[in-house]
């Protein structure tokens, strides 16, 4: 499974090139402070400049969890981790990225994803009753697996994956300036770049 979901990454990376996108993948957790910060500081603005023309966003919502032996799913930050990560995954399912990119940074902001939900979605124009009863449900929790399964292995959170690599570097520069970091790959330079 691991090569297939690999080989398909670099597929999308290269289609990615083509169309002169950059492709940024987020490993992410709902209440990690230094994840939080890279959202609403680096992702949010970058995407917003450079714009879905040429970046694909990418927020795995799963981080530094894992499936305990029982079967179910435990988060570095505990069960209100868990539950905004399953917020995240179920919009994810039914929102495009420029809905779900700026609906993440505002459900994690506060460090309270139960309470944000609502105000988050109504102001993003999305459906909080259907995100809720996705996350309160089975489909909540089937989702939070797959985000698991997707879940390259990391050693720290936010781990940037930038065009299909990982380094300390890329995650560096795309914690500083993630929008120079796209900025610098793409030829031409859109309009978002000056």
């Amino acid at each position: 499974l691991k090569v297939i979901i690999t080989s398909l990454l670099l597929a999308f990376v290269a289609a990615a090139s083509a169309q002169n996108k950059c492709n940024v993948t987020l490993v992410y957790e709902s209440l990690c402070p230094f994840c939080i910060k890279f959202v609403n500081g680096q992702f949010i603005p970058a995407f917003k400049a450079i714009t879905s023309a040429h970046m694909i966003a990418n927020v795995v919502a799963f981080g530094n969890a894992y499936v305990q032996a029982d079967g179910t799913v435990k988060c570095q930050h505990g069960p209100a981790e868990c539950y905004g990560n399953k917020v995240i995954n179920c919009a994810q399912s039914m929102y495009a990225v420029d809905k779900t990119l700026p609906f993440t940074g505002c459900l994690s902001e506060h460090y309270n994803p139960a309470r944000d939900l609502k105000p988050c979605a109504e102001k993003f124009g999305m459906d909080a009753t259907k995100i809720k009863a996705c996350a309160d449900g089975s489909k909540g929790e089937e989702l939070l697996k797959a985000a698991g399964d997707r879940t390259p292995p990391h050693n720290y959170t936010p781990w940037v994956i930038f065009n299909g690599v990982h380094s300390d570097q890329i995650n560096g520069e795309a914690q500083s300036n993630l929008k120079a970091l796209c900025c610098k790959n793409l030829s031409p330079k859109p309009a978002g770049c000056n």
